[in-house]
This record gives C-alpha cells, sequence and structure tokens, in this order.
C-alpha cells in the first residue's frame, strides 16, 4: 500500500511538471548558465583526472581540460574566475614535476582557442542570416570584439547600463 502512494505522488509530480507552464516557457532557450556549470562540472572532472593520473600522462589531460576551458570561456566570462585557479595549480604541478615541454606548453594554449571556436560563429551568422536581434554588430571585427569583451551589456556584469543604452538610441 505504501509502494501505492508512493507510485500515485510520484505519478502525479509527472504530471504536474509536464504540465506547468513555466517548464515549457524555460524550455524554449538554452540557459547559459545551466550550461556554465556543465562546464565547470566537466572541469572538476579533468581536475580529478589530472590528479590521478601518472606524471607522464598529465600533459594529455592539461590539454584536454584547456580545450574544454575554451569552450567554457566562449558560453560564459565568469568561468574564468574558475579556470584561472584550475589552469594556474595544473601549469604550476607540471612546471614542479618537469613534465611539460615548450611545445606542450603551446599545444595546450592552442588547445584553448580552440576551445574558443564557437565565436567563429559570430561572424558567419550575421554575414549568412543576418539576425533580427543579436548582442551587438558582429560583422566587422570590432564588433566581434566587443562581444567578446561583453562590451554591450557590460564586463562581467550580467545586466547593460541603461543610461548608456538610452544615450545610443
Amino acid at each position: 500500500q505504501t509502494n501505492t502512494i508512493r507510485a500515485k505522488c510520484y505519478t502525479s509530480q509527472f504530471y504536474l511538471l509536464l504540465f506547468s507552464h513555466l517548464t515549457w516557457f524555460h524550455s524554449i532557450g538554452a540557459e547559459i548558465f545551466a550550461l556554465n556549470n556543465l562546464f565547470c562540472g566537466i572541469l572538476l572532472y579533468w581536475v580529478i583526472r589530472f590528479q590521478r593520473a601518472p606524471i607522464e600522462n598529465r600533459v594529455g589531460v592539461a590539454i584536454e581540460a584547456s580545450f574544454i576551458s575554451g569552450l567554457s570561456m566562449s558560453n560564459q566570462h565568469t568561468s574564468i574566475l574558475f579556470i584561472a585557479v584550475i589552469g594556474m595549480w595544473m601549469f604550476l604541478s607540471l612546471l614542479r614535476e618537469e613534465a611539460i615541454s615548450r611545445k606542450q606548453f603551446f599545444q595546450t594554449g592552442a588547445a584553448f582557442l580552440c576551445g574558443l571556436l564557437p565565436y567563429l560563429q559570430l561572424p558567419l551568422s550575421a554575414f549568412f542570416y543576418n539576425p533580427p536581434s543579436t548582442w551587438g554588430i558582429q560583422k566587422t571585427l570590432k564588433g566581434i570584439l566587443r562581444h567578446m569583451a561583453r562590451a554591450d551589456y557590460g564586463s562581467l556584469r550580467l545586466a547593460g547600463d541603461e543610461r548608456k543604452r538610452k544615450l545610443q538610441c
């Protein structure tokens, strides 16, 4: 009887969530903060992999973590607070163990830059599709750099300055 009551409770919770207006309203667009949390969780997993890996395999793990860091940065700039600490710790660990060469250091940097490749979508979509609403004008290099620096809506702020927007209109 207890299992039947639990099953009815779980089923009713399922249907309440399924038909909830807010569930469907918020499912329309991708949420950047949830994706940021996913990337930060993946980076923590790579920290554990780095710590448990034999010294000779740690550079490969660091290169993978660097790529994920780049992806995380292309999603949400606040992840730099997380990435800076992890990256510095990995780099100092590799230096202390003398386990990284100059070539591997540059490979790590290249992996980070490859993680930033989603930014390539900005000028491509602006050129081919001309979207009606975007964060600024990304058809020029200045516009892309402005977007990457979050100049239109404040550096490391979650909302723009309303006074600046009124002045620009």
